[in-house]
């Protein structure tokens, strides 16, 4: 299995430089959430994971098969606890995200 890893920068600072390697396919997309802590990503394993900024690649969420054999093309915040992800399905969906 291939790993794949994600870099976070903002602006010219790194986020962090710890390697993220729970997708396991190419990831297509990525939001902020609304406070600046979590990032949810979206991949062609057709996962999404949210990740905590403060807890960086320590147990991220994982939605797993979020869009059944359908790779995620999107996802937004639409709050801090809500998650919208849009899969080559032609589906949206909308997520009740639990974080601590």
């Amino acid at each position: 299995m291939e790993n794949i890893w994600l870099q976070l920068i903002i602006t010219e600072n790194v986020a962090s430089e710890k390697d993220w390697t729970y997708h396991n396919a190419r990831v297509n997309c990525g939001a902020w959430s609304p406070n600046g802590r979590y990032v949810a990503t979206g991949g062609l394993d057709t996962n999404v994971i949210v990740w905590d900024i403060q807890h960086s690649g320590e147990s991220p969420i994982e939605i797993r098969g979020a869009h059944s054999a359908s790779p995620i093309n999107g996802v937004a915040w639409l709050d801090d606890k809500r998650l919208l992800t849009v899969g080559q399905d032609s589906n949206i969906k909308i997520w009740n995200v639990t974080l601590s």
